[in-house]
């Protein structure tokens, strides 16, 4: 079977960490099928140059230039989605069937293109894709109408499937797929060759600054909907109660980095939280092994590969009961909470510093999400919307 998958969510030379979960399933896929990348990268006027085509793990990926207009023009990205990316899918023709992630542009965009060559396509859906855009009344219509054309459909939670359908979804096209982990990459490692890691500066820039106290890790986006800012103030409440023996490290990078400094720093909390910024899986392996907890507060949310990630290391997760969430946390791996309740927030993370966690039994739950199965079960879906 010849598959051809199209995302703007996949790694490049300029970003080697974005959309590192569309690879790792792509990767799988490929050892089961031939598969062609096209990753469009968005063009921006002073963006640095990328190449046309790079390999990655094995694969050969194509980068087309995609055009796009802000704001205002937005509804149109779909269109210039198609237009960036038509001639050469068409070239790279002939291929089975076209499997696209990220419902917006491009799973609208590559509808147009799958019409025009004649060719049957499968969308997956992360989460914030679907989230997000469904709030908007044209672009809800522009996702509704590529749905419908879809051979299959395919997300990564219940919760998910069931926001498509009440938007009027077809249910028996929609797939539930949970995202796998590297397992040969996030695993439990001993302490002490984490901390030799972190205090050397060997991989990690931004080190946690101190290992006897307790540690927090934050891994994702900062941007509004993941709720950091409710991390922070419930940060701030913990502290009232166990002194300075609480830390908390932030991976990750957005468009909200300066606004959630500005608050840390008038909950007194400069020098206890750790801005480590963006960082590789090897790296952001051995955050979360030298980590008691991580957390994620979001107010939104699909199945966070963080935690997925946290949980093959062993590491319990405290997170809010959204999206795909309380399909993957139970109460042996976590605690879910209420989102934008700081002081719930606050409680839960105390009630987990103070249990004594069952790390075998976290790590025989990590045992669920694998992307080995993930991409047979993938195959299928592709198999039958071929057929």
């Amino acid at each position: 079977m010849n598959i051809l998958f199209v995302s703007n969510l996949f790694p490049n030379a300029n970003e080697p960490a974005r959309g590192v979960f569309n690879l790792h399933q792509v990767r799988h896929l490929a050892q089961l099928c031939e598969v062609r990348v096209v990753a469009p990268i968005a063009w921006l006027p002073f963006r640095p140059p990328f190449p046309s085509t790079e390999e990655i793990a094995g694969l050969l990926v194509h980068h087309p230039k995609q055009f796009y207009l802000p704001k205002l023009g937005r509804t149109l990205n779909p269109l210039l989605y198609a237009l960036s990316t038509r001639p050469l899918i068409t070239r790279l023709c002939p291929f089975d069937v076209i499997l696209v992630n990220w419902a917006y542009p491009d799973a609208c965009g590559i509808a147009c293109v799958a019409c025009d060559l004649r060719v049957p396509f499968v969308v997956s859906i992360s989460g914030s894709d679907a989230n997000r855009y469904l709030a908007y009344r044209t672009r809800r219509r522009q996702i509704l109408s590529m749905l419908r054309q879809a051979r299959a459909i395919i997300v990564r939670s219940r919760a998910l499937k069931e926001l498509l359908v009440s938007h009027g979804a077809d249910a028996d096209k929609i797939h539930v797929l949970y995202n796998g982990v590297d397992r040969t990459l996030f695993r439990p490692q001993t302490a002490d060759h984490g901390l030799q890691t972190l205090t050397t500066g060997q991989s990690l820039q931004s080190p946690v600054s101190s290992l006897q106290s307790s540690q927090l890790l934050y891994v994702g986006r900062l941007s509004p909907e993941k709720g950091i800012d409710d991390l922070l103030r419930a940060l701030g409440l913990v502290r009232d109660q166990h002194g300075a023996d609480v830390r908390l490290t932030i991976v990750g990078d957005g468009p909200q980095r300066a606004e959630l400094q500005r608050l840390a720093t008038t909950l007194n909390l400069d020098g206890v939280v750790d801005w480590a910024g963006q960082k590789r899986p090897e790296e952001i392996v051995i955050y979360m092994n030298v980590a008691h907890l991580l957390c994620l507060p979001s107010h939104m949310e699909g199945v966070p590969n963080a935690a997925l990630e946290a949980f093959a290391c062993g590491l319990p997760v405290v997170a809010t009961r959204v999206g795909g969430l309380p399909e993957v946390v139970t109460a042996e791996t976590g605690i879910l909470v209420e989102p934008h309740q700081p002081p719930a927030l606050a409680t839960a993370l105390q009630d987990a510093l103070a249990r004594r966690w069952d790390h075998q039994a976290i790590l025989t739950h990590a045992g669920r999400f694998d992307w080995t199965a993930n991409a047979r079960a993938l195959l299928k879906i592709l198999q039958r919307a071929a057929a």
